[in-house]
């Protein structure tokens, strides 16, 4: 069952993010929105097996995406040596902005708390997944309340097409 957001609600704008790749290069999260929608994936990093399915997944759908205009950036709470060499082995085709310092993770609402105690080495991100029109308002999110709580990236690819025919739509009204 996902969680509730303490910090950000639907049909509200997103929080200003500036993140690094794992080159270093600064992103401003609005600079890479989509023509029509944008997929936002908070992922745990490389080391984790489920994530690294997802990203599989998220590179299946990667044309089909694009074709609608919609873009997919994910966000890594992971070392970004770690992201550089696991990206020189099997290179994506989106980008894996690096959230060291855990701001956007924080911003965003997605910080797990059973990662934060004291006694914890990992201040990790809950899975979570965010839908953006191309204002960079959120139309849709899932904030997982565990490892396993995450939508499919094919019922995201749906939600994305949705919000992107949706915003084709009201473009034209206009």
């Amino acid at each position: 069952m996902p969680i509730h957001s303490e910090t950000l609600e639907l049909n509200h704008p997103a929080p200003l993010t500036v993140l690094s790749d794992s080159a270093g290069v600064r992103h401003d999260l609005h600079d890479l929105l989509g023509a029509n929608a944008t997929v936002i994936l908070f992922l745990r990093g490389f080391w984790c097996g489920i994530c690294t399915t997802q990203l599989q997944q998220l590179q299946q759908q990667h044309a089909r995406l694009q074709h609608s205009g919609i873009n997919a950036v994910v966000i890594m709470t992971d070392k970004a040596e770690t992201v550089a060499g696991s990206l020189y082995a099997a290179p994506l085709p989106f980008p894996i902005l690096i959230d060291a310092d855990r701001a956007a993770t924080r911003a965003w609402g997605v910080l797990d708390p059973a990662t934060t105690a004291p006694q914890s080495q990992s201040n990790v991100t809950r899975p979570a997944t965010f839908v953006l029109d191309r204002e960079g308002v959120i139309r849709y999110f899932h904030i997982g309340s565990g490892m396993l709580d995450r939508p499919s990236i094919a019922m995201v690819t749906q939600t994305a097409e949705q919000v992107a025919k949706a915003d084709m739509f009201l473009a034209l009204a206009e």
